[in-house]
């Protein structure tokens, strides 16, 4: 469990916070649909809609916390091979 809160107060990288935004946009499209069922008179969804509707807060509330789990880490340097191949013994 403390590595989960280390990695949630760890630097979000870039990408992962774009991923955060969308996820909290699509969450708040689902709600929005959801709401406006229950404020607008005489207003229905239809069942495909509100299932799907809920569908977008769930999904954008994980993806949301996936995206926050993921963290910045040290580079890591990649072994780079010889570009010369070896000339045989003549």
């Amino acid at each position: 469990m403390k590595e989960v809160i280390a990695r949630i107060k760890a630097e979000t990288p870039i990408f992962f916070k774009n991923v955060i935004a969308v996820a909290i946009t699509l969450a708040s499209a689902g709600t929005a649909l959801l709401a406006a069922e229950h404020l607008v008179p005489n207003f229905k969804l239809p069942p495909l809609a509100y299932t799907a509707s809920q569908w977008m807060i769930v999904g954008g509330i994980v993806a949301a916390f996936v995206a926050k789990t993921a963290k910045v880490d040290v580079p890591v340097e990649i072994p780079t091979f010889p570009t010369e191949t070896p000339k045989p013994n003549a």
